[in-house]
């Protein structure tokens, strides 16, 4: 939705070339940093060149079909008014630089000079200027400065601040950012949201063939790292997750075959979470990857309740045949609405329609699509895996 405006915004702007637009998009994710912007940074020590190859960079992803906008929020500079003190003149009427650009502070901005407590609320008292005495640039210069007293007999001098200053009207950046002391331009884009991955992919291409000034460097920005050193993390949690429980079915079955079998149902759930993902046109985010890791936990249960009731089934002297086929019809139901109400309590999430909820839909849905695919298929192919390796087994343990 908020691409959408942007993009109305955008073609309003060149059919209206005069038109001011300020848009400020609050969004959850990416709060967190699981949006799905992008964000190109220019660094260098030459503010002219960081601007220039940044104006460059934004012409260029301005270009692409699949970018709906693309821009810095200071590259169009700012009016400012400078006002240059003479030090000298000051100095004359029994003041210092400092003096003076406090008083004007003061008469512009205020000063906080104490608190009042009103209806049990505590509010400051700012002492300034009333509005109408520094409303224009007139008014500014005729701003008297009184000196303050220095306890001699000597009466202090006061200014008249157009006396002492010299205005300038120039313009500037409204916003300027360093790092360690390099000027860095942030350029932000909004991309469609299916060719994110298309764009990512040619973003990267396109910077490595850029031919840049001496000094100046380029990077996906402080949050592409952040989200990288994210995916790093979560791949790790992912494989510990893995391994604690295979070790935990291994202390359960007392042997490795039979933890190896429920395993299978991982890559299966995978599958339907893949699926799900794309079906519903969304990407493989943070917050999906954390759904795959919960998914692990949860699909192993429907393994370890049918593997461990056919070796019951086993025990008690029935054929491997006979105890697969029967295992896999008797815990069919429980099977079934065991996954089923997981399902159904995560669908009012996955179809949650609120932008500050959206964090939450791939993380549904990869539980969803995960748990529907693997319960089918634990009933069909963990039972034909189980009877086939412990066959093997079998005819292993004969020529043994």
């Amino acid at each position: 939705m908020a691409g959408e405006i942007l993009k109305i915004l955008e073609d309003a702007k060149k059919v209206y070339p005069d038109l001011e637009v300020d848009v400020t998009v609050s969004d959850l994710m990416a709060q967190t940093g699981l949006s799905e912007g992008n964000v190109v940074r220019v660094m260098g020590k030459d503010a002219g060149q960081v601007e220039e190859v940044a104006l460059k960079i934004t012409e260029e992803l301005k270009s692409w079909p699949e970018v709906i906008s693309a821009g810095w929020s200071y590259a169009e500079d700012q009016p400012l008014m400078e006002l240059a003190i003479d030090p000298a003149k000051v100095l004359l009427a029994g003041q210092v630089s400092a003096q003076v650009a406090q008083s004007v502070r003061q008469a512009i901005v205020g000063e906080t000079v104490g608190y009042a407590e009103i209806s049990g609320s505590k509010l400051p008292v700012v002492f300034k200027a009333h509005s109408d005495s520094v409303g224009t640039l007139e008014d500014l210069e005729n701003l008297y400065l009184p000196a303050a007293s220095t306890g001699q007999t000597a009466t202090p001098m006061g200014l008249r601040l157009g006396n002492v200053v010299e205005v300038n009207r120039t313009r500037s950046p409204f916003v300027l950012q360093r790092t360690n002391g390099q000027r860095v331009v942030e350029i932000a884009l909004e991309v469609a949201p299916d060719a994110i991955s298309e764009v990512d992919k040619r973003i990267a291409d396109y910077l490595s063939t850029l031919e840049m000034p001496a000094g100046v460097s380029v990077d996906r920005g402080m949050m592409e790292k952040f989200k990288l050193e994210v995916y790093d993390d979560l791949i790790l949690t992912a494989a510990l997750a893995i391994i604690l429980i295979y070790m935990v079915m291994a202390s359960q079955f007392e042997g490795f075959l039979s933890p190896l079998i429920i395993m299978v149902t991982l890559p299966l759930a995978l599958i339907g979470s893949a699926i799900f993902l794309f079906v519903y046109d969304r990407t493989l985010n943070i917050s999906g990857i954390i759904g795959m890791i919960i998914l692990s936990g949860i699909v192993v249960n429907n393994g370890i309740v049918l593997v461990d009731y056919i070796n019951q089934l086993r025990r008690r002297g029935m054929g491997l045949e006979e105890a697969t086929v029967k295992g896999a019809g008797d815990r069919l139901r429980a099977i079934l609405m065991t996954a089923l109400t997981t399902i159904l309590g995560l669908l009012p999430q996955a179809l949650s329609l609120n932008s500050y909820t959206n964090i939450q839909i791939p993380m549904a849905l990869a539980v969803m699509g995960g748990l529907l695919t693997s319960t089918l298929l634990t009933l069909t192919v963990v039972p034909c895996i189980y009877y086939l390796l412990e066959k093997a087994r079998k005819k292993v343990r004969e020529r043994g």
